[in-house]
Order: C-alpha cells, then sequence, then structure tokens
C-alpha cells in the first residue's frame, strides 16, 4: 500500500507543477502522428488571425482622427519651423562664440594645470639670473 500511496503523491506533484500548455507541447513532440501538433498549429495560427484583424479594425478607427491630427500638426511644424529657422540665424552666431570661448577658455586652463611647473620656475630663474648678473655688473667700490 505505501508504495501506490507514493506513485499517488508523486503523480500529484507532478501534476501541479506541469501546466496544459507545457503538456501539450511535449505530446506534439512525442506525437508520432502528428495530430497534436497540427491542432496546437491551427490554434496558434487562429490566434495571430484574431490579433492581426484587432490590430486592422483598431487602424481603420483611427484613421479619420489621424488624418485631421497630421494636417494640423504639418502647419504647426512649418510654423514652428520657419520661426526656429528665423532664431537659429542669430543664435546660432552667438552659441558658436560662446562655445568657441569655451573651449578656448578649457585649453588654456588644461595647458595650465599640465605645464604649472613651467609657468612657475622659468620667471623665478629669469628674475634669478637678472639680480645676479646686475650684482656681477655693478661696479665695485673699491680701488685698484
Amino acid at each position: 500500500m505505501g508504495f501506490f500511496k507514493k506513485i499517488g503523491g508523486f503523480i500529484k506533484k507532478a501534476t501541479k507543477q506541469i501546466s496544459f500548455k507545457n503538456a501539450v507541447s511535449l505530446a506534439g513532440s512525442i506525437d508520432p502522428s502528428g495530430v497534436v501538433a497540427g491542432l496546437q498549429q491551427a490554434h496558434y495560427e487562429q490566434k495571430a488571425g484574431r490579433q492581426a484583424e484587432a490590430e486592422q479594425m483598431a487602424y481603420d478607427a483611427t484613421q479619420p482622427v489621424r488624418n485631421v491630427v497630421g494636417g494640423l500638426a504639418s502647419k504647426v511644424v512649418e510654423d514652428f519651423g520657419r520661426s526656429v529657422a528665423d532664431g537659429a540665424k542669430d543664435g546660432l552666431g552667438r552659441g558658436a562664440g560662446a562655445l568657441g570661448a569655451q573651449i578656448a577658455d578649457n585649453t588654456i586652463k588644461e595647458w595650465f594645470k599640465k605645464h604649472w611647473m613651467l609657468v612657475v620656475f622659468i620667471p623665478l630663474g629669469l628674475i634669478v639670473l637678472f639680480i645676479v648678473l646686475i650684482k656681477w655688473l655693478r661696479p665695485t667700490n673699491r680701488r685698484r
């Protein structure tokens, strides 16, 4: 009695984990006559046909609205494009100038970050050299 009870428990557990859709797919792959696979394929084709029909009906229902909205949108876009083009003539020149100035500022800043030693030590070296030369060339008060 315990053996059959275990088999029944296994079957009950397995049926909870396997869905009907998976069972039909598995049966379709095992079925030598192809009946299950043919039924399954027909179901999928019917489902795809209903979906395509629903999409076509939705498209046809919105066609008049799209025509009106499309006409208004094209007029708005045309007016907007004209105003943008007029504003771009002035703004583009100022924008390009501002962009060029920003690029030049960043370039100079990065150059100074990279060559800060040259900027600091070369002028200091020149100042020291100038002081040494002045002291060396200055006449002394010694008698000869």
